[in-house]
């Protein structure tokens, strides 16, 4: 706990040097007015993100309907790997079973 505290506090001296530095080489830089104008449009007409647009109903609806199907043969295929496998496992052991009965039955033989 000792430790990160005085990591914590070299960091912020560290921190507070650069940027002490950095103020005295960086000045200020007045934007040109067609720049400002030019962001300033482009902000207010793209009120939302890209990323946050809302889909519309049609699109809403399609995606809807392809998650269930897709849930549904997901869903089967498994059911369907879990009776293959409950299959294979009865095979083998009817197998073993029936190689353990005609071991009893050579053994009588002989």
């Amino acid at each position: 706990m000792e430790m990160t505290r005085r990591l914590v506090e070299a960091s912020k001296g560290k921190a507070a040097l650069i940027e002490k530095r950095l103020a005295g080489i960086l000045k200020p830089v007045l934007p040109r007015q067609e720049f400002v104008r030019n962001l300033r449009q482009r902000i207010q007409v793209t009120n939302q993100p890209a990323i946050v647009r809302r889909f519309p109903q049609r699109q809403f609806i399609l995606l809807l309907i392809a998650g269930l199907v897709s849930s549904a043969i997901l869903l089967v295929m498994g059911v369907r790997a879990f009776f293959s496998l409950l299959t294979a496992l009865g095979i083998i052991q009817q197998a073993d079973r029936q190689l353990k009965c005609q071991r009893k039955i050579s053994l009588r033989r002989v």
